[in-house]
């Protein structure tokens, strides 16, 4: 059953989706009245829906069930030096498809992206990943900050991505709670900021001997964490 997103689903049982989301259903699904879909208002509620009305370009349903997800008993909350934009958009994608709580951007000693802060910014990104996955907890991105700053106001235990040598066994990794997951910039962290990190008791985990591009060390480290 394909999932389709609803910002305000209100106690009125009749729903009518948003135009990109009326064509996406009409075009890509070819569906037709009576049949069933599911709604995420990205605050955990998920809803079963008959379509009423399959209008191209507002399409209505009739909601039949409605049920609150409960929250991950693990909340991974990301802390992510930036990558270049063609490579930052599917990254959020794939945060939200592994159950990520928040994503929070760092900016680092070796940054190569500075994305300025926006109204609504990766929201489309964060859509698509939810619909994929059936996730119904959308993460909170928040804006650029310095990672000093960042670190110093960050209340969770801290993990980063590290070489071998300084890791720990996966099985002593928290399973339950709210943990920080740090990944730096393409040239790594600095020397500074791996003392800092280390400072503040963050513990390095790994994926294996090589040096990993962001992307790759993300999705590796987040399935560890959810293993």
């Amino acid at each position: 059953m394909p999932y389709f997103y609803h910002s305000e689903i209100s106690e009125n049982n009749s729903i009518i989706l948003s135009r990109e989301e009326s064509t996406h259903l009409s075009k890509a699904f070819r569906i037709q009245i009576g049949d069933e879909i599911e709604l995420l208002d990205g605050q955990g509620l998920i809803c079963k829906a008959k379509v009423s009305d399959n209008n191209p370009k507002k399409v209505c349903c009739t909601i039949s069930e409605r049920k609150i997800s409960e929250e991950p008993a693990l909340k991974i909350h990301i802390y992510l030096a930036p990558p270049r934009h063609n490579i930052m958009s599917p990254l959020i994608k794939q945060c939200v498809e592994l159950g990520v709580w928040s994503i929070n951007l760092i900016d680092c000693e070796f940054s190569v992206s500075k994305p300025k802060e926006k109204k609504g910014a990766f929201e489309n990104e964060i859509i698509t990943g939810a619909k994929q996955s059936g996730n119904p907890h959308f993460p909170r991105v928040n804006g650029l900050t310095k990672f000093a700053d960042a670190l110093g106001a960050c209340p969770f235990p801290k993990y980063y991505g590290a070489v071998p040598a300084e890791a720990i066994p996966s099985d002593s990794i928290e399973k339950s709670g709210d943990i920080s997951l740090w990944i730096g910039p393409e040239g790594g962290f600095s020397s500074n900021e791996l003392d800092a990190l280390k400072q503040a008791n963050a513990q390095g985990i790994t994926v294996g001997n090589w040096i990993l591009r962001v992307e790759t060390a993300l999705v590796s480290l987040l399935g560890i964490l959810n293993s």
